[in-house]
């Protein structure tokens, strides 16, 4: 008999809640990676990172296990915890939170284990940017060289940052509240819209159209109220991939660095059959506003590379921390 057989698991917990498909693996998510059949590793890290630790400096150790059983069976590597791969996307910065999280300053920002709190993967298949690790040495590599001096049992000492090359803009936030009295809570609202609550990028769309973007920050902790400013990175414009979905990176400077606040995902709204299914809510993340001050989530007809913020943004390389 396996340690699996000697469990009762009922048939409800085989089900997966939004669908109804019986088939589902059966996982001890508390057991983890029990079943090692279950081949994403993006799975494992959405999964671990729900666990509340006794001691959030464990958050890396804890999760070693199964960055070791993925190197032997799927050559997968990892750094500071962040799964890596010669042949597939990395996952460094390629998550948000859906809710706050608690910050980990014992980890880097950039690095699913800076934080405490829930994560969910998002698209990384069509980077805008190049991602470059450093050496204590000062020397700097990319992650497929990293990766080779792994394979090589050469894995050199690492600096903790992150070098990050990209197109940079410069973000403006409000803070909206469905209950309030602002001037966007009651207009958005009489068009029928439902803003979800919390900061929202703006973002000049076209020369009369703005663009407002849900923020899905890491931090609870940030407190600014309305009209500030923040730098940022575009991940992904969404021009080369197949659902055309923008990812940018909003960052906060500390000293000559940068540190990581949250992340925004612009679905294709011109198009919104080909955007992802899953953000499918009764709120909003992604609205427009035009010059009459009509707001829609359907923006109009404009290519991808001509959005007015992404025209502005300019090239630059900084250091993540």
């Amino acid at each position: 008999m396996t340690c699996l057989e000697s469990f009762s698991i009922p048939m409800k917990a085989l089900h997966t809640p939004d669908r109804t498909r019986a088939r589902r693996l059966p996982v001890l998510i508390d057991m983890e990676p029990l079943d090692i059949r279950r081949e994403d590793i993006g799975g494992h890290l959405m999964e671990y990172s729900k666990r509340d630790l006794s001691h959030q400096s464990d958050a890396l150790k804890a999760f070693l296990g199964i960055l070791s059983y993925f190197k032997t069976k799927n050559s997968w590597h990892h750094f500071l915890g962040n799964p890596i791969h010669a042949k597939e996307s990395h996952l460094i910065n390629a998550w948000y939170h859906p809710e706050p999280a608690t910050r980990r300053p014992e980890f880097p920002s950039w690095s699913w284990t800076g934080w405490k709190g829930a994560l969910k993967l998002t698209s990384r298949d069509n980077p805008d940017y190049k991602l470059q690790l450093e050496t204590k040495t000062g020397k700097l590599v990319s992650v497929h060289e990293y990766i080779e001096l792994c394979d090589k049992s050469q894995t050199p000492d690492m600096e903790r940052f992150v070098q990050l090359t990209g197109k940079m803009i410069n973000v403006q936030f409000e803070r909206i509240h469905r209950t309030s009295d602002t001037q966007i809570a009651r207009n958005s609202s009489h068009n029928g819209l439902t803003l979800k609550n919390g900061f929202w990028a703006i973002l000049p769309f076209t020369n009369d159209v703005v663009s407002y973007s849900f923020l899905y920050r890491d931090d609870e902790a940030l407190k600014e109220e309305t009209g500030f400013t923040l730098p940022a990175m575009v991940l992904e414009t969404g021009i080369h991939s197949q659902n055309h979905i923008t990812v940018v990176l909003v960052l906060r400077k500390k000293n000559n660095d940068y540190e990581r606040v949250g992340l925004l995902r612009m679905g294709n709204a011109t198009k919104p059959e080909a955007g992802d299914k899953s953000w499918i809510s009764d709120v909003e993340t992604v609205v427009y506003k035009d010059a009459s001050g009509h707001w829609s989530k359907h923006a109009p007809i404009c290519k991808l590379e001509r959005r007015v913020w992404l025209k502005a943004a300019e090239e630059e390389t900084i250091r993540l921390r």
